[in-house]
């Protein structure tokens, strides 16, 4: 029933809907005859850091921060620092009639030229990235194709350019900041160096380059030998030598010589003279031997006091070697971090020499053969569907606001249980000489009826 109602009401207001519809065709009609057509000219551009180091510094964009960084680079290219220099390589920044409106502007306005023209032109130019890519894609609309082409040409070599622009002043800027951090760390340096000398002067701890100091690495060397100075002598005790052995073995003859010979014979005296002989050189043997043994404990005695000394030396210097060694690691942090930042200064004036920008050019700058605006099929469509929804909006507002009752249904749902006396057919014929008689009516041709 309600579908039946519905279609009933749009029927009585066809006409409404029909008009609306065809007004609104009408003009997406005008509007396509009219409007001066747009041509799109695409360029792209890959961008390298997000999957492959710079040469140079070895930056590369982390997967977390990829989305800020496309959306940065996007702002770069419709910024008037990029958009102004692409308008002047293509001589915009000369045309006579862009100074002309220039000159004409309101008085309001106090941009200058390359900002005010560069504005003009940024509506116009769209960067998106191509999906599943490393790539953008750089979108000009102008009114002919080859303009859009030459504009778009020219903003992606000025974004290029701009890029390798804003690197080197970036590294030129670390590189001086550096510079200055590495002049402030070769002061403290050298001011370090200066009070561990100071303290050298007064204390005489010289620290070596393995961070001892000579005084304990003297009393190292005097506390190496394993032996105490009472041992010492045990290395010169009697040793076996040749004498000794000759010795030995003549006082055996002369005890087997002396059971079979006389105590005057020949033989035995002459062995007797040689045990003689034998005998004076075992005894200086013996008194070198001894005074060595001397010679040595004396030595050990006096090692043993210039170790006592040294000791107590390096025991009585202990709270300055802690302050010298100090000193001496704030010396090395500083040189360490001095050193870094002369390597940060080297790697920065490398970045401010470079030609890379981490973008690369891909195939030529191609323009749409198609005009992208007005899209006929889009146009026509949407003003007819807009007319179409208008017309059932202004039908169902009209039947709102003037309500009739035209069928039973109708009768039913408006005021249910009111009787239906009869219906009066339609006729088709009437309605013609219905309205001739108002016409004649209206004109004075035709007097009314009598009541």
């Amino acid at each position: 029933m309600f579908w039946t109602v519905l279609g009933r009401i749009l029927w009585a207001q066809r006409a409404i809907v029909l008009i609306t519809t065809l007004c609104c065709l009408a003009g997406g009609a005008y509007v396509i005859l009219t409007v001066q057509p747009s041509y799109d000219a695409t360029a792209r551009v890959i961008m390298n850091n997000i999957t492959t180091p710079n040469p140079v510094s070895g930056m590369v964009v982390s997967t977390k921060t990829v989305d800020a960084y496309v959306r940065t680079q996007i702002g770069m290219i419709r910024d008037v620092q990029v958009v102004a220099p692409a308008l002047e390589a293509i001589g915009w920044m000369d045309d006579p009639n862009m100074i002309s409106a220039y000159s004409s502007r309101p008085a309001e306005d106090t941009r200058d030229y390359p900002t005010w023209l560069a504005q003009r032109v940024i509506p116009g130019l769209q960067a998106y990235p191509v999906e599943d890519t490393n790539m953008l894609e750089i979108r000009f609309r102008a009114p002919s194709p080859d303009l859009a082409k030459l504009v778009v040409g020219a903003v992606r070599d000025a974004y290029i350019a701009g890029s390798i622009s804003d690197r080197r002043a970036a590294a030129e800027a670390d590189a001086n900041q550096q510079q200055e951090k590495a002049e402030g760390f070769k002061t403290e340096l050298q001011a370090l160096e200066a009070q561990q000398a100071e303290i050298a002067r007064k204390t005489g701890i010289l620290l070596q380059p393995d961070g001892s100091d000579l005084d304990s690495r003297r009393l190292s060397q005097l506390a190496a030998p394993p032996r105490a100075a009472g041992d010492l002598g045990d290395i010169y005790q009697p040793k076996p030598t040749a004498a000794r052995a000759a010795l030995a073995d003549l006082d055996s003859k002369i005890s087997a010589a002396t059971e079979t010979l006389g105590p005057n014979h020949p033989a035995l005296l002459q062995m007797k003279r040689q045990r003689t002989m034998l005998e004076q050189a075992v005894q200086q043997e013996g008194a070198v031997g001894e005074a060595v043994r001397a010679a040595v404990a004396a030595r050990a005695r006096a090692d043993a006091a210039v170790l006592a000394a040294q000791s107590a030396k390096v025991l009585g210097q202990s709270k300055d070697r802690v302050e010298v060694r100090l000193v001496q690691d704030r010396i090395e942090a500083k040189a360490r971090a001095y050193a870094d930042a002369l390597k940060r200064v080297a790697n920065a004036r490398q970045q401010a020499s470079t030609i890379e920008s981490g973008l690369t050019s891909v195939g030529d700058v191609a323009a749409l053969p198609d005009p992208a605006f007005p899209n006929k099929a889009l146009i026509l469509g949407g003003t007819g569907g807009f007319g179409l929804l208008a017309g059932l909006l202004f039908a169902f507002l009209t039947e709102l606001l003037n309500l009739r009752i035209r069928t039973r249904t109708g009768l039913a749902a408006a005021a249910p249980g009111v009787p239906i006396l009869g219906t009066v057919p339609k006729l088709r014929t009437a309605a013609p000489a219905k309205r001739a008689r108002k016409i004649r009516l209206r004109r004075g041709k035709l007097k009314p009826a009598a009541a």
